[in-house]
């Protein structure tokens, strides 16, 4: 499987996870691409602890305004409902 436009990332530093948004939320690394449409924004990856998924988080370089979360935080919050409501009924039953 050849995915188009992974050569253009590189991993740079690590950034607190209190920048994004919420507390189960925590910031993996920054990835910059060589070639940005949007020289004011930054990308940046976040590992979603209740979920397990990766969140990416595109940012504002001067006012670090968050522009676009994808998957945004409430189909992670829909994970995680439906992640619980299972878990408990398969619980209960065994």
């Amino acid at each position: 499987m050849n995915i188009e436009g992974t050569k253009n990332i590189r991993s740079t530093s690590v950034e607190p996870a209190n920048k994004l948004s919420g507390d189960n939320a925590e910031q993996v690394n920054n990835i910059t691409p060589k070639a940005s449409a949007e020289p004011n924004t930054e990308a940046s990856i976040a590992f979603d602890k209740i979920t397990g998924l990766l969140q990416s988080v595109v940012t504002d370089k001067l006012s670090q305004d968050v522009i676009r979360k994808m998957p945004p935080d409430e189909y992670l919050k829909l994970l995680s409902l439906l992640d619980e409501m299972i878990s408990g009924t398969i619980d209960n039953r065994v």
